[in-house]
């Protein structure tokens, strides 16, 4: 029994990015839900300032065995960025797992607008350029969006999409567990 947990909120379009304008306490309830209906990863495509209604909300879903995915951003940077980054403190196996975006080459990729972070703080590379994915338009339903998609908010639900479904083979598996096998199963790139 699969479902999928969408959080509404405004879109503003800018000429290099759109924006997700919901406070980081709506952001956190959004999680607290899908925690609620026992998702067992979750994928968060965006970055965000540390704040603590994130940190507390993600070191719940870490501690609770759930798999937290995420996108490392699209800055060029190897400055960590949050909540890629974060680390549960007193349990340093128990993190995040970091997503950067790599090109049809398998290296970093890098758009016109962009490119991928990168760094030791990130743990796996996905495809994040030229990807073709669909959007819900409320008149219309779902098309497709258009070409090129780039970005680690592409990259990163392949590798939270390996991750469920290595906890779908096997459900014992833990958050550490699967880090390590993500990880030592990748390719190196970027």
């Amino acid at each position: 029994n699969t479902q999928a947990v969408q959080l509404w909120c405004s879109i503003i379009n800018k000429a290099t990015e759109t924006v997700c304008l919901v406070p980081a306490a709506g952001v956190a309830a959004g999680i607290r839900d899908a925690l609620d209906k026992d998702a067992k990863v979750l994928n968060l495509s965006w970055t965000i300032s540390n704040s603590p209604f994130i940190t507390d909300i993600i070191t719940y879903a870490l501690q609770s065995g759930r798999v937290v995915v995420a996108a490392v951003g699209n800055s060029g940077t190897d400055k960590p960025q949050y909540p890629a980054a974060f680390f549960f403190a007193a349990n340093q196996s128990l993190g995040v797992i970091s997503v950067g975006a790599v090109d049809e080459n398998n290296g970093r990729a890098v758009w016109q607008l962009g490119s991928s972070n990168y760094g030791n703080w990130v743990d796996v590379y996905a495809p994040g350029s030229n990807i073709v994915s669909l959007r819900y338009d409320v008149n219309n339903g779902y098309d497709s969006v258009p070409s090129p998609n780039n970005g680690t908010s592409f990259a990163a639900p392949f590798v939270a999409g390996a991750a469920a479904l290595m906890l779908s083979i096997n459900p014992n598996l833990t958050v550490s567990d699967v880090r390590r096998i993500l990880k030592s199963s990748a390719t190196c790139a970027a």
